[in-house]
């Protein structure tokens, strides 16, 4: 467990107050598991400042690199002020 860590995934940058990175692991068969990424008070943005500018704050998020982020609750905030804009939830591919 990582407090107030930032993970680049593509042209996406991950902020959150407690990360916790799962490493694939390899079965009996040769079959690497994809990693998992798990953010609590996590920010996805595509700004490089820290904090960043703007982003969707996400209570919690899971992210499969390349594949899939799932996340709960959600709210647009720039400047670190919220914004009236909410999502229930966010899906990926």
């Amino acid at each position: 467990m990582v407090d107030h860590a930032i993970t680049q995934q593509g042209e996406f940058n991950l902020v959150g107050s407690r990360t916790k990175f799962v490493s694939g692991l390899t079965d009996s068969l040769g079959v690497k598991a994809d990693d998992e990424i798990y953010n609590q008070g996590a920010i996805i943005t595509t700004c490089t400042h820290d904090p960043p500018h703007y982003g969707i704050r996400a209570g919690k998020l899971k992210f499969i690199p390349n594949k899939v982020a799932v996340m709960s609750f959600a709210q647009v905030e720039i400047a670190r002020v919220p914004t009236p804009i909410f999502l229930p939830f966010g899906f990926s591919l």
